[in-house]
């Protein structure tokens, strides 16, 4: 009687420890390695404190590569310094969600990344 509880407990035991499709990928993709995005660069219109401008995006290896912008004409110390450290946060967490606006640069923060978003959305395949 106690060999079977013994083979049950093993049984049960290498169960609980098999391993995933998903855990198996090596770069974390949960979609085994497609891409999500078309290499390429996207661009947007934002709506920004100080007008329109252009904001590119560039995808490379399923990467935010770069985000610049053109035609800008926000305040150098408050639009841009919040493009700039918008863009830095972007890049680093490969994504537009989940990023605070700058204080003092409201318009210009959400312009800047509904532009972004929607660079993103054109180059997902």
């Amino acid at each position: 009687m106690k060999k079977i509880w013994l083979v049950l407990l093993i049984m049960l035991t290498a169960v609980g420890c098999g391993t995933t499709k998903d855990d198996d990928n090596k770069d974390g993709n949960k979609d085994n390695d497609v891409a999500t995005y078309t290499d390429g660069t996207y661009e947007a219109i934002a709506k920004g404190y100080g007008g329109d401008f252009t904001v590119k995006v560039t995808i490379s290896d399923d990467k935010i590569t770069e985000i610049t912008t053109a035609n800008n004409n926000e305040t150098p110390s408050i639009g841009q310094a919040a493009i700039t450290s918008l863009t830095d946060e972007m890049i680093a967490d490969q994504s537009a969600d989940d990023v605070d606006i700058v204080a003092g640069a409201t318009v210009t923060s959400n312009a800047f990344i509904q532009a972004v978003k929607d660079c993103m959305t054109s180059a997902k395949k």
